[in-house]
């Protein structure tokens, strides 16, 4: 809220987010505008002179901006891109997250998590359900650009995600909505589990039907569900082939620095 704002920089800057925001719904409304902010209990000439960048109260500029939350226009903060909520209206929901087992090729892991808006954070973020039921919370960064990072909102190190934005894929037949991406994460790599690695994974978010949390739990191969999903993984990989590139410029012959064996 603007009197919350430290300097005024901020609170300039706040002005002129919700004067375009204003502008862009006066415009989707034109017409029924005067209608819609009495039934909020809006004066209108308090909504226009907002929109033209003229000084209101602290308290009529705090009212105008939950109504704008409301209806999905309101910018996040600005060091996570500066994106509005609309932005993101195709997004919210619940996905199941699918990532290969580190150790074991036979078995794809599956988290679920929920896409969502925080109005307390002005943010978009992901809350993903881990191992034991934990739950862990992701902020939404959106750069310019089709990428979206998901970063963990917690002190110290974490899972960082690098994610498209959600598009349509048809898979054995049947058309579904993923989002496909690598994320770094510390992981074992043998089954002694003797030490953590960083791991560059694959992973897909896939948009389900129903809603609300559920357990981890993997896919075992061989079954159908298994194939389906490793294909999914397949897409990510493909479509993130450059991650990896950088990295196998230094991959020194034999069996050095993580080069390839020779025959």
């Amino acid at each position: 809220m603007l009197a919350e704002m430290a300097t005024e920089e901020e609170r300039k800057e706040a002005r002129q987010q919700v004067k375009a925001l204003i502008d862009e719904f006066s415009k989707e409304h034109r017409g029924e505008i005067e209608s819609i902010l009495g039934n909020a209990g809006l004066p209108y000439r308090t909504w226009r002179r907002a929109g033209q960048g003229l000084s209101i109260s602290d308290v009529e500029f705090n009212k105008i901006v939950r109504f704008l939350s409301k209806n999905s226009l309101v910018y996040s903060k600005r060091e996570t891109g500066t994106y509005t909520k609309k932005v993101f209206d195709g997004h919210y929901g619940f996905y199941n997250m699918y990532r290969p087992n580190s150790v074991d090729s036979n078995r794809i892991e599956i988290f679920r998590a929920g896409f969502e808006w925080d109005d307390s954070l002005k943010v978009a973020k992901v809350v993903m359900q881990n191992y034991g039921r934990n739950r862990v919370q992701f902020i939404v960064y959106k750069p310019e650009g089709k990428f979206l990072f998901l970063r963990g909102a917690v002190d110290g190190w974490s899972s960082l995600y690098a994610l498209d934005e959600l598009g349509r894929c048809r898979i054995r037949g049947k058309e579904t909505k993923i989002m496909t991406g690598v994320c770094v994460a510390m992981d074992y790599t043998d089954s002694y589990e003797r030490s953590l690695y960083p791991v560059l994974f694959p992973v897909v978010l896939e948009k389900m039907h129903d809603v609300g949390f559920a357990d981890y739990k993997e896919e075992v191969a061989p079954s159908v569900e298994y194939e389906r999903l490793r294909e999914l993984l397949e897409i990510a990989v493909r479509g993130n082939k450059s991650a990896v590139d950088v990295w196998l410029r230094f991959a020194m012959p034999g069996n050095a620095n993580g080069g390839p064996l020779n025959p």
